[in-house]
This record gives structure tokens, C-alpha cells and sequence, in this order.
């Protein structure tokens, strides 16, 4: 449509028709339809558009005569007057005048009769078109007639953004309604054309998958919608009340058909890979239309306007120059649909042209000639799509058919190679068996250095935990057995003043027993008797005390080893922490002080000894680190508290850190920082796949010079 005002531009500038006298309409039947004819029109430009009624109808000499059947001027801010007279010949009260031009923004008309003061009717785009006196796209004026004698002076004075084209009809209400239903009709009918090419490409886009399908069924929507927007059918059947998107329609819709028709024959004509240089003009051209919509959306509709012609024009050439390029240099068939199809379409373009220039009648089949070239142009590039499936099959059969010639010599070299792959298969097969006894020769070797390296730690710790045992057990050994010696003398006394009393009965005399008597008092005074008796009672209690300590070190050895516990037990791992520092007690000397705050917790489902493993490998690391801290005296925290379904337990010191550089291999097997002889680094290595083996959880906070925390978290129950 664009390109339709561009051409006719062109080509009004080469044709004129001589000055006419001017003479008034004459209604003479009361169903004419007729369009006005130049010889009673005269027109007059309004560059100031300030000039009113009076003004005009005043200078009435200033008005020319139109040169056009349709009264024409290109796009301009100037205001466009057009004078024609009507005179009444039949008895009639009021004839309908329309201009079918639904892109005109205002229109007014200006009526005198009998009268010596003009009566006006304004209709504008800025309104919603339910306010109209009458439903149409078009303006629609009323002509109230009186006496058949009198001539009626008819001005009409017309502005938009758009060229000005004022096809103007006179009739009554039913000839008027009739022209307006035929048209509604016929593009009915192309509309219900382009409905269906739309689904119809839809429903093949879905089945083939091919993207021209789609960039083609919105090409098709835009291009609908266009013709909607300009012949005002959106205006009055889909957003009516929306003026201001009314104003913007044609922009919006012509840019959406820009990009849609760009990105279609990208890809149906395979544009980037034949012709790289002409694509880079296709995205020149996108850019200026995005700038053209702003330009329109900011209200710049007159600059949006002139550049929207002359980019509709050079798409349109240009995209047909890709089209011949390709048929030429590619002999392709879609080019060549593409052609024909787009040529059709500019064919109808030319039609529009001549028929507002007076070349060619001014009927139902020329103003529609958009629509028909849009309609058969769709229809063409749908065959031409439809042909796209026929020539993408013969080359996927061709396709198939060279596969199946390569696969044929594929099968013959396949069959010429087998007795050749056969032997270095069974001479790579020896070598690699040969490989294999290597290799599990060399595993097995591992496998027993890995049992070795693992006995070392279970021996290093069982070392630690016999020394500390031992140590432990030797206190309260060496209490009792220091405590033997002098109870043996206190009761050896004791039993000797026994047998003094016993000899007590072999005296018959009372002064010989009372002589013996003050002898065992002597006796008992020598060997402090009431002493003797206080002090078996300390060293009783003291051997008590000490069997207590060995009773409970024993004790706190069986909990900690829990050897008759090797399946998943729920148990109270407080138990094991207290245990476990029971049994390091030896190594904690004067320097290290131990703090517990064991909090109230459920017993959890675990393997306890190797729980117990876990304690013990972290807190005699703690202990090293606290030992090799010199000047402070050394804490070792041990807490636990039970948290979202989960035991956690932290044990945290004061030592000496552990380096960033290797803090992330401290889990590592074999890794250590102790010195020689003092550790085998499969400690924590050990304590990270027991945590890993009960679903828990085991993480490191460390600051060298500061301290390390060791947090461990445990489900209660295993899944």
C-alpha cells in the first residue's frame, strides 16, 4: 500500500487534465450512486492551514479545478479544500456524501442553502467511532434538501498524515448502505482467503517442521491486518474505541510485514548463503523500519510516513532483485514461484496506481486490486511452498540413494578390512593380556601395601590406646598394691592381740588375768590399736577407690572398642566421647585442659566402634595441635547438641592451625603434617569415609595460629 502512494506520486506528476468550468451535481434518481467527476470538483491547498469557511468561500477563485477523478495530493501538513454544488432535482429531504478514504484524520463539511451561513459536520479519528452519526469507516456526511431550485455551495476540508485521496460519492442512505454492505462482502471474501492460506501454512508448519512455514503464516496474518488497518475495517470492528491505536495501526502493521516478509525469504530463498552481500541490505532496511515505528509511536506521523514509502519501495525492489539473483545464479525453483508470485503482486500495485491517476475506470475491481494481488500472490507463494515439500523429497530420495551407494562401499571395505582387523585383533588381544597379569600382578601388590598402610594406623592407634590404658590402669594398680604392706601389718598386729586373748582362758586365778590383761593393754597401747583400726579403714577405702577407677577405665576400653557391636546399634554417642577422653587422659599431661558440654541427645542408629574411631583420630590430632602450641595453655572443647533431625558434634582447640594451602587435602589418604614416625596420614582419611558411610556430614574451620573446629553432623536413624 506503501509503495501504491510512492508510484502514483510518480506518475501524477506526468499527467494533467485542461481546466473545466465548474458545474453542480444534479440528483436526479433517488437510488444514484454516482461518484462526483472531476468537472465538478475544485480543490484548493491550504499551506498556512489556518484559513476558515468565510475565508475560503470568500476566494473562491483560488480553487483549480481537479486534473484527477480522485482528487489527489501527496502527504503534507497543508490542509486540502475541496469545492464542489449540489443541486436537488427530485423532491428529496436529504442525500448522504462520503469520502471513502477511512485514513483521513479530519474531515469537515460545510454546507449554505438557502441560508446565508454555512452548517458544518466534523469527523475525526480522534474519537471513538460509536460517536459517528453513522457506523463507517468512512466519513459520512447528511445533505439536507429543501426546494429543488436551490443550488447548495458543498465544502469539505480534509487533513491527515497520509496522501490525501478523496473518492467522493453522493447518494441516498439505502444506495450508500448498499455500496458499503458489497464492500464489507467482498472483503469478507479476501479476508476468508487469507484465513485459510494462514492455517493452512500453520498446519503444515507443525507437520514438516520447516521454519518457512512459519515466518510465511505471519507474513500472511501482517499483510492481512494491513489491508484491515487501511481500509478501515479494524477501526470499525476491532478497536473502534481505541483512536490512538487507530492512528498507529498502519505503522505497526507494516513494520510486523517488513520484518515477517524479511525473515521469509531468509529462509525460504536461502538468502545468507547465496547472496551474503544483499542479506546485509535486508537488516539495513530492517534497522530503518524500527526507527520508522518509533518514529510513527512518537508521534512524528508525517516524517514516519514519507519514510515508510520509500523503504516499502526499496524492499519490495530489492527483494525481487534477490528473487532473479538467485533464479539466475542458483536456477532454483523456489526463486522462480517467488518471482512470479511477487510480480503479480506488483502488477496489482501498478493497477491501484493507474485507476487514481484516471488511466484505468475507477470500479469495484480496481480499488480492490490490492487485495486480489495480496490474495493471489499468497496463493502462489503457498504453491510454491507446497513445491518446497517436492523438491526437499527428491533430494532427501537422492539423498538416500547416495547413502545407500556409500553404504555399499562402505560394506565392501568393511568386508575387505575384517580378516586384516581379525589379526591385530588377536595380536592386540595378546598384548593386552599379556597387559592384564601385569596389572593385576601390580594390584594385588597394592591392595597389600593399602592392608599394610591400614594395619599401621589401626596398630599406631592401638599402640596410643594400650599406653594410655595401661598408664591408666597402673595408678590405681600401684595404689592398692602400695596399700598391701601396711594392712598386712595392721592386721598382723591385730591378730596377734587376738591370740593374747585367747591365752586369756588358760588363767584360773583372777590376779594372773588381771596381770595378763594389763599386759594386752600394754600391748595395745604399743601397737596404737585405736590407729590401727582408722587406718585399715583409709586403706580399705582407698583400695575401693581403686578397684572403682579399674572397674571404670575397664569399663570405658569395652565401650570404646565395642567389639561385640559390629552391626548398626542405637546408642548415645556421649558415651563414646566420654570414653574415648577417659582413655586419652595420659596424653593430655598438665598443658591440655578438656571442657564438655554434652547436651541431652537421642541415641542414633551407627556402627559405635567405629564412631569411637572417629573421636579418638580427631581428638588426638587436637591434642598434637594443642602440644605444639607453645606459651598458652592448651583447650580442647568438646560440645554436641542434637539440630534438625541430626546429633552434631563439635570439638574444637586452641593449637596451632592448619595452613590454607592444605587444608583442602587434610582427608587425603596418606597425607600428614606430623613429623616422621608420628603418624601415617590415614587418620582423618579413615574419620571422613566412617562419616561418609553413616549419611553424615564432616566440615573444617581453621585459622592458622588460632585454633581448628571439627564439626560433625549425624543422622539419627539410617535409611
Amino acid at each position: 500500500m506503501n509503495f501504491v502512494r510512492i508510484t502514483s506520486i510518480i506518475l501524477l506528476t506526468f499527467y494533467c487534465f485542461s481546466t473545466k468550468a465548474q458545474h453542480p451535481i444534479k440528483v436526479t434518481t433517488a437510488e444514484a450512486y454516482p461518484l462526483i467527476t472531476p468537472e465538478c470538483l475544485y480543490t484548493l491547498v491550504d499551506s498556512t492551514a489556518a484559513l476558515s469557511i468565510h475565508q475560503v468561500a470568500a476566494n473562491t477563485a483560488l480553487f483549480k479545478p481537479s486534473r484527477t477523478l480522485i482528487p489527489h495530493y501527496p502527504v503534507t501538513k497543508s490542509n486540502f479544500w475541496i469545492h464542489f454544488k449540489v443541486k436537488n432535482e427530485l423532491i428529496l429531504t436529504k442525500v448522504l456524501i462520503t469520502v471513502q478514504n477511512p485514513l483521513l484524520q479530519n474531515v469537515t463539511f460545510y454546507y449554505k442553502g438557502e441560508s446565508d451561513s454555512f452548517s458544518s459536520t466534523q469527523i475525526t479519528k480522534d474519537k471513538p467511532l460509536h460517536l459517528r452519526s453513522y457506523f463507517s469507516q468512512n466519513p459520512v456526511f447528511s445533505l439536507p434538501l429543501s426546494s429543488h431550485e436551490v443550488v447548495y455551495d458543498c465544502f469539505l476540508l480534509v487533513s491527515g498524515f497520509t496522501e490525501l485521496q478523496t473518492p467522493i460519492y453522493i447518494g441516498t442512505a439505502a444506495s450508500i448502505l448498499k455500496n458499503t454492505e458489497e464492500k464489507d462482502y467482498s472483503f469478507g471474501i479476501y479476508t476468508g482467503i487469507m484465513l485459510v492460506i494462514f492455517l493452512y501454512n500453520l498446519f503444515i508448519f507443525f507437520i514438516v517442521k520447516d521454519r518457512s512455514y512459519f515466518f510465511y503464516s505471519i507474513y500472511i496474518a501482517c499483510v492481512g491486518f494491513v489491508q484491515i488497518s487501511l481500509e478501515g475495517f479494524g477501526y470499525k470492528y476491532l478497536w473502534s474505541s481505541h483512536a490512538e491505536f487507530e492512528k498507529t495501526s498502519p505503522f505497526v502493521f507494516s513494520a510486523l510485514t517488513a520484518f515477517t516478509s524479511i525473515a521469509f525469504i531468509r529462509n525460504f530463498l536461502q538468502v545468507k548463503l547465496f547472496t551474503p552481500k544483499l542479506n546485509y541490505g535486508l537488516s539495513g532496511i530492517f534497522v530503518l523500519y524500527a526507527i520508522t515505528l518509533a518514529l510513527a509511536l512518537s508521534g512524528f506521523m508525517h516524517q514516519a510516513y514519507n519514510l515508510l514509502n520509500i523503504l516499502a519501495s526499496l524492499l519490495s525492489l530489492l527483494m525481487l532483485w534477490i528473487a532473479i539473483y538467485i533464479r539466475k545464479t542458483e536456477h532454483t525453483r523456489s526463486s522462480l514461484f517467488f518471482i512470479i508470485s511477487w510480480s503479480t503482486f506488483l502488477s496489482s500495485i501498478m493497477v491501484f496506481v493507474l485507476k487514481d491517476i484516471g488511466v484505468l475506470p475507477y470500479n469495484n475491481i480496481t480499488t480492490s486490486s490490492l487485495q486480489i494481488g495480496s490474495a493471489a500472490e499468497a496463493i502462489l507463494l503457498s504453491i510454491a511452498l507446497a513445491d518446497r515439500i517436492n523438491v526437499l523429497k527428491k533430494e532427501k530420495e537422492a539423498s538416500q540413494a547416495e547413502a545407500l551407494k556409500v553404504s555399499l562401499e562402505n560394506e565392501r571395505i568393511i568386508r575387505e578390512q575384517n580378516i586384516l582387523l581379525e589379526q591385530k585383533v588377536d595380536e592386540r588381544t595378546h598384548e593386552l593380556n599379556e597387559v592384564n597379569t601385569d596389572l593385576n600382578t601390580a594390584m594385588t601388590k597394592l591392595k597389600d601395601a593399602q592392608t599394610q598402610l591400614v594395619d599401621a594406623e589401626k596398630m599406631a592407634s592401638l599402640g596410643q590406646l594400650t599406653a594410655g590404658v595401661a598408664h591408666e590402669i597402673n595408678n590405681p594398680i600401684n595404689f592398692v598394691s602400695s596399700n598391701i604392706k601396711p594392712l598386712k601389718r595392721d592386721v598382723d598386729d591385730i591378730i596377734e592381740l587376738l591370740s593374747k586373748y585367747e591365752h586369756l582362758g588358760s588363767y584360773n586365778l583372777p590376779d594372773d588375768a588381771k596381770t595378763y590383761l594389763t599386759e594386752i593393754e600394754s600391748f595395745k597401747a604399743e601397737i596404737d590399736y585405736t590407729y590401727i583400726c582408722e587406718e585399715i579403714d583409709i586403706l580399705l577405702r582407698g583400695m575401693q577407690e581403686g578397684a572403682n577407677r579399674t572397674v571404670e577405665i575397664v569399663k570405658s576400653l569395652k565401650n570404646f572398642s565395642r567389639l561385640d557391636e559390629a552391626d548398626l546399634k542405637y546408642v548415645n554417642v556421649n558415651e563414646g566421647i566420654n570414653s574415648t577422653l577417659i582413655l586419652l587422659n595420659n596424653q593430655l599431661g598438665d598443658r591440655v585442659k578438656i571442657t564438655k558440654d554434652l547436651g541431652s541427645i537421642p541415641d542414633i542408629e551407627c556402627y559405635p566402634g567405629k564412631l569411637n574411631q572417629v573421636f579418638m583420630n580427631v581428638l588426638n590430632n587436637a591434642i598434637y595441635a594443642v602440644r605444639k602450641r607453645e606459651g598458652e595453655p592448651g583447650l580442647i572443647t568438646a560440645k554436641t547438641w542434637f539440630e534438625n533431625e541430626q546429633v552434631v558434634i563439635k570439638i574444637t582447640d586452641n593449637g596451632i592451625g592448619i595452613p590454607p594451602e592444605i587444608k583442602a587435602h587434610i582427608f587425603d589418604p596418606f597425607f600428614t603434617t606430623k613429623d616422621v614416625g608420628e603418624g601415617t596420614g590415614l587418620g582423618l582419611s579413615i574419620v571422613y569415609k566412617i562419616i561418609e558411610s553413616h549419611n553424615g556430614t564432616i566440615e573444617v574451620e581453621s585459622e592458622l595460629g588460632v585454633g581448628t573446629e571439627f564439626t560433625i553432623k549425624l543422622p539419627k536413624s539410617q535409611n
